[in-house]
């Protein structure tokens, strides 16, 4: 199934042809803790280097339920999970 964008504003690079396209989305997708929105924070405990963080709210579901998926492995749970938040009525 293919998804189509409503192009808000865009703005294209005469030097590089780069086309940068607003979009609207009609959802987002949030990786959930028990039902509780989360972020990733990433510490590296043998380096001084700064705290990395992944995202966790996602433009498509494939994405977001890959993620839930994943980190339900790595934690041996089944409480991540995906929620669905309509952004337009």
């Amino acid at each position: 199934m293919k998804i189509t964008y409503e192009v808000i504003i865009e703005k294209t690079d005469l030097k590089t042809y780069d086309s940068y396209q607003i979009v609207s989305v009609p959802t987002l997708y949030a990786v959930v803790y028990e039902n509780d929105p989360v972020t990733i924070r990433i510490k590296n405990h043998s380096y001084d280097i700064a705290d990395r963080y992944r995202k966790t709210l996602h433009t498509t579901k494939g994405f977001a339920d890959n993620q839930a998926r994943k980190l339900n492995q790595k934690f041996k749970t089944d409480k991540f999970a995906v929620v669905e938040l309509l952004i337009k009525a």
